[in-house]
């Protein structure tokens, strides 16, 4: 759900930015620069997949 929608009538979803996640030998990465321009990611730890950098993103996984 996006906050910006929720708290405005005329909001217009498809314009907003987005993060694409990727799955990398089944975990699911999020590319550093894609990051960079949403957050400051000064003190996020990342690591090189396929020559870019990227941040893992953990999810809590159903048993």
């Amino acid at each position: 759900m996006c906050l910006l929608c929720v708290s405005s009538v005329s909001c217009q979803h498809q314009y907003h930015c987005h993060l694409q996640i990727r799955c990398y030998i089944y975990q699911n990465v999020i590319w550093l620069h894609d990051m960079q321009k949403l957050i400051d990611c000064a003190k996020v730890q990342s690591y090189t997949v396929n020559g870019v950098k990227a941040v893992s993103s953990f999810s809590e996984r159903e048993s």
